[in-house]
């Protein structure tokens, strides 16, 4: 089978240090793919447009040559594009970007995209948003859901799809922004993170009705959680990935590291993923034990950093919380196990590899229950759900497990459970045949 393999947010081509799971699942899978079918590779129309000076096309052709080396192929006529481009418009830059995917010789059986999300998201992060919203215009359905769609219905070649990002949160687009405004108060910024949210709740529902169209041959997600979360439950060409992530077996050899005296939170720092809920959760804990929090990673915008700090201040945790920014892999892996608890008030996840990552190296989690992580990982002692939003809830299961006796604690983490729950999320060659198999059968129905 001939997959022409669509990176519509760059994995493999724009593979930051600090990128979040679904570029890294979308990354692993992707590279893997060879072994089971014909691969092609593209990039996705924002990774192309990024490229609008010499300088970075001259970057973009040598990533792709570089995933080239690794395996893939990379068609000649999109070197010959790239070339092109910088002299393009961006419209008719589009134009021709769409005609080489539709009518390259060598079509596809199908197309593939790894990490399925809409083209909006790139207008809005992009450089010049207005004029590549109106360089899109002309493309509704491009505009709407994203190229991979675009692709399937103007060529009439199907497609396959990953959801990651896409069914992540519940639909439920008032409760994220007013937990957000009683922990940030409003900033212009605030207010604009407010109104894109809204409308990414929005363009998702539209999303999912397209995605129930005979343009996809089939959809898989992350978790049952994440199908649950959009409708899809019952939809005959949709399957849930098990397993969906793995870890590096490496961190097995973390499990043994003696606990330090504090608690993690380790994720992108963002409001999706609960970091501004972070203050009144700790002030709650050391309220009721001496104890420190480590907070990793880096913030995306300064509106978000400043409404963290000021509650740091107005809670006065400034001398109890450690901002350490981003830790290389082995640093951040040695602090995790140290820790004696990971807090992670995510209302984004469809599958989580930061709960993963906890549990491989021995770090109890206290998380919100929101539908992907929890239809993962419930039954797991080490992993504690509590209602979502209820930061008072999160704090005194934290406290619970904080005083635990060292045996009870002992037990908690080696429970009979964990192990073989590891064993199947340690291996990405499990994960992408896994993959495989499910794209072979949604193909023959």
């Amino acid at each position: 089978m001939k997959l022409a393999v669509i990176d519509a947010r760059g994995a493999l081509i724009s593979y930051p240090v600090n990128a979040g799971g679904g570029a890294a699942a979308a990354r692993n899978i992707v590279q893997r793919l060879p072994k089971y079918f014909e691969v092609s590779y593209y990039p996705g129309i924002g990774s192309v447009f990024y490229a609008d000076d010499a300088l970075q096309r001259d970057k973009l052709i040598l990533e792709l040559e570089m995933v080239r080396r690794n395996g893939l192929y990379v068609p000649d006529a999109l070197l010959d594009f790239l070339h092109d481009s910088v002299s393009m418009s961006r419209k008719n830059a589009i134009a021709r970007y769409i005609d080489l995917l539709t009518s390259h010789s060598e079509r596809p059986d199908y197309y593939f995209d790894a990490d399925y999300s809409s083209i909006i998201s790139y207008i809005v992060d992009s450089r010049h948003p207005i004029g590549n919203y109106l360089a899109f215009s002309s493309y509704p359905d491009l505009l709407i859901m994203n190229e991979t769609y675009a692709l399937a219905r103007r060529s009439g070649i199907n497609a396959f799809a990953l959801l990651q990002g896409l069914g992540d949160y519940p639909m439920l687009p008032g409760k994220i922004p007013l937990s957000y405004l009683r922990s940030a108060g409003l900033r212009s910024a605030n207010a604009m993170y407010l109104a894109r949210l809204g409308g990414v709740d929005m363009l998702r529902r539209i999303m999912v009705k397209y995605l129930r169209s005979n343009v996809f041959k089939g959809i898989l997600a992350m978790s049952e959680g994440a199908l649950k979360n959009l409708g899809l439950s019952e939809c005959n060409k949709c399957r849930a990935l098990k397993p969906a992530v793995a870890f590096d077996p490496k961190l097995l050899s973390y499990r043994k590291s003696p606990k330090s005296n504090y608690v993690i939170f380790y994720a992108r720092l963002i409001p999706e993923k609960g970091v501004l809920e972070l203050p009144q959760i700790f002030r709650h804990i050391l309220d009721a034990m001496d104890m420190d929090l480590i907070v990793t990673s880096k913030f995306f915008d300064r509106s978000t950093e400043l409404a963290f700090r000021s509650s740091l201040r107005r809670l006065n945790l400034e001398k109890r919380v450690k901002l350490t920014g981003w830790l290389p892999q082995e640093s951040l892996y040695k602090t995790l196990a140290s820790a004696k608890l990971l807090l992670y008030p995510s209302h984004s996840d469809s599958f989580s590899a930061v709960i993963l990552n906890s549990l491989a190296v021995g770090t109890p989690v206290i998380a919100y229950d929101i539908p992907g992580p929890k239809s993962v990982y419930y039954g797991l002692p080490m992993i504690r759900f509590v209602k979502e939003f209820d930061k008072r809830a999160m704090a005194e299961e934290a406290i619970r497990i904080l005083r635990m006796p060292e045996r009870d604690y002992y037990d908690l983490v080696n429970d009979e459970r964990v192990m073989p729950f590891l064993r199947e999320h340690s291996s990405w060659e499990l994960v992408v045949k896994n993959v495989a198999e499910n794209l072979r059968e949604l193909a023959e129905m």
